[in-house]
């Protein structure tokens, strides 16, 4: 029986290479004496050449997948020393484990060739399912080349992981092959905003089969690459790099055997649904109504209004644990022991809350998602793999609240900064799932009110709130919390400023209003001129613009709109006169995404100065990237401009 191709057909784009172009051990000339990049001047190394490849191959009458890998790269500085640390990681089952085998390395001095000795490769473990073979180049110097290759051979079929054609060093070339028999058939996502220079699918007659049988399949020939790829630079306000990194990855779907028997691998989310609810870590963990309903006090069960009854269910779960540290999503979740222990992951908290809210009568479930770091989930289908983290949907007269009960910190309806990823599915098992839309809490703001006071002798003295709400509050609490008070109080002042702080106190009600209210006193030292120098924005507002990179190739991501609303108030004595006053100005995001407004009013004894910033969008593509840019360079510009200048009559 001969098993047809499925095939998936893509354009083809002429590259420069498609055969293997190395030789091992082999440098040039041209490859030695390079001691900058072109395309990338500042680049400290750059991957010269690399190239994977995977095929279907049978090894002592089993059918393995077998992986070969190589790569090239030259090392122009000491900045780069760190790109001679080698990992590789290796999938290990719970009855068979991926072999490294063929390992070989060189590093490249001019003519002097200093080879790896495999004594000092060694394996670690990473968890129960993964370990890696890690070893570091010898003789690395500046303008080195550091050449390796190996293969690993993998009885997991569903670990052909695809290619990542982007790193944080710029790549000269870039291939990656596959070769993959008609029963085999994999889901394929292209990730990433560069373009392929190669995207190549051929079919290859015959090209597997198994001894002593006659049958025989052809393979799927695929060919991707790059040339002159650009580093993958990491900058603020943005989700995983995993999400924007340029990758080819595969997921097994389907496998007909030679006797055309097919077992499916992808699944529906049907399939999943009904997989989930009789899961011993899920679905029969938020079935333990009961439970609960003996353990949460009787006065607030029988709370006829449901949203206050829902509110006091979650303070009573989010007070009774304290959070390990782990998310614990699809294993070892035990809510009655972890209900006991006072203490759980977020998933046995979060499930805790499930079912305490369905002992209270209110109708609720739980949502799988994908906190920021972890990248996107898949949406096309079922990736089970994508989801790291567990929080709750409940709903009372049609609106929609989404909980986390894990950090003592987190407000009713309102999620923590890290599961703002857009979306979530719901397991609903009733109805079955769907996905939802993670929103963000939209007020969250800095609200600084400054007062200062000039007096007969000229000493000058102030007196700040620093309101800070939403995401704006727990980012504060954590400075708060992780530094001493002199480091906290030196990083939010502004150093243009020679001032001593006087006092200082904060008000926390982030679990109540969501905000910190903090007060501080403070007195500038004296100067010694003629002349009273003051910068109006006592707390700094911005050290530096967020936005440094010439050109961003994927999106920017506050995660929430904010606005920053700055007021001061400066009293002025008789006998002083204003000699130098900065001008009010006004800029702007098109499409109203964003404004900075300064407003600057003398009057016969006082400066008044408002500065408002808002941000009303919180995703912006990378054609808005330089808009983006310009206006926080105005920013800067506002915070960092000539002071208020006064002198004595």
């Amino acid at each position: 029986m001969k098993l047809n191709l499925f095939i998936l057909i893509f354009p083809i784009i002429i590259f420069s290479q498609t055969k293997q172009q190395y030789e091992f051990g082999k440098i040039s000339t041209k490859e030695t004496s390079l001691i900058k990049y072109k395309e990338d001047t500042t680049a400290n190394a750059v991957v010269l050449y690399e190239e994977g490849r995977n095929y279907f191959k049978v090894v002592n009458n089993y059918v393995r997948l077998i992986k070969k890998n190589y790569f090239k790269i030259k090392i122009f500085n000491k900045e780069a020393f760190n790109k001679s640390n080698i990992s590789i990681p290796l999938y290990v089952g719970k009855n068979s484990r991926e072999q490294i085998s063929d390992l070989r390395a060189i590093t490249h001095n001019g003519a002097i060739k200093t080879y790896l000795d495999q004594k000092n490769v060694y394996s670690k473990k990473i968890n129960e399912n993964w370990e890696e073979i890690v070893f570091t180049f010898p003789n690395i110097k500046e303008n080195s080349i550091i050449e390796y290759e190996y293969t690993i051979t993998s009885p997991f079929f569903f670990n052909l992981s695809g290619w990542d054609f982007q790193s944080d060093i710029p790549k000269v070339k870039t291939l990656f092959t596959a070769e993959i028999p008609g029963n085999y058939k994999y889901n394929r996502k292209l990730k990433g905003y560069l373009s392929l220079d190669l995207n190549d699918a051929s079919l290859k007659k015959n090209c597997f089969y198994l001894p002593n049988s006659s049958n025989s399949a052809d393979c799927e020939v695929l060919k991707y690459g790059m040339n002159n790829v650009p580093a993958f630079i990491k900058e603020d306000h943005m989700l995983a790099s995993s999400n924007y990194i340029s990758t080819i990855k595969f997921e097994l779907s389907e496998y007909m055997n030679f006797i055309g028997e097919k077992t499916r691998f992808s699944k529906s989310w049907k399939d999943v649904d009904k997989e989930f609810k009789n899961d011993k870590n899920i679905g029969l963990q938020s079935n333990k109504k009961g439970y609960f309903k003996k353990r949460i006090p009787e006065k607030i069960l029988n709370n006829s209004n449901e949203l206050e009854k829902a509110k006091e269910v979650y303070e009573y779960i989010k007070s009774h644990y304290n959070w390990n540290g782990n998310n614990g999503v699809f294993k070892n979740s035990r809510v009655k022991k972890a209900f006991e222990e006072k203490t759980g992951n977020s998933s046995e908290i979060n499930l805790s809350l499930l079912n305490a809210l369905a002992a209270a009568n209110l109708q609720t479930n739980f949502v799988l998602l994908s906190t920021r770091n972890n990248g996107l989930p898949t949406e096309k289908y079922p990736v089970i793999t994508d989801f790291n983290y567990l929080i709750v949907l409940l709903k009372i007269n049609n609106e929609n609240y989404l909980l986390d009960a894990s950090s003592k910190h987190n407000k009713f309806g309102v999620l923590p900064y890290k599961c703002l990823n857009y979306m979530g599915r719901v397991m609903d098992f009733d109805q079955g799932s769907y996905w939802i839309n993670i929103p963000p809490y939209t007020k969250s703001s800095t609200n600084v009110i400054s007062k200062i006071v000039i007096d007969s002798t000229n000493n000058i003295l102030a007196e700040i709130k620093n309101i800070n709400t939403g995401y704006y509050a727990t980012n504060q609490f954590k400075n708060i919390k992780n530094n001493t008070r002199e480091e906290y109080l030196e990083f939010l002042k502004n150093p243009k400023n020679d001032i001593n702080i006087t006092s200082y106190s904060f008000e926390n009600n982030i679990t109540e209003k969501y905000n910190i209210i903090e007060q501080i006193s403070l007195e500038f030292e004296e100067q010694e001129n003629d002349f009273i120098i003051i910068y109006p924005f006592l707390i700094d507002i911005l050290k530096s613009n967020p936005f440094k990179l010439k050109k961003r190739s994927y999106p920017v991501d506050f995660g929430y709109p904010f606005k920053l609303n700055y007021l001061t108030n400066i009293q002025i004595p008789k006998g002083v006169k204003v000699t130098d006053l900065p001008k009010s100005q006004q800029h702007s995001i098109s499409n109203n995404a964003g404004s900075i407004n300064l407003n600057i009013q003398e009057k016969e004894h006082s400066i008044n100065i408002s500065l408002r910033i808002t941000i009303n969008k919180y995703n912006f593509s990378p054609e808005n990237y330089h808009e983006l840019k310009v206006f926080f360079d105005k920013l800067i510009s506002i915070t960092n401009s000539n002071p208020i200048i006064l002198k004595e009559i």
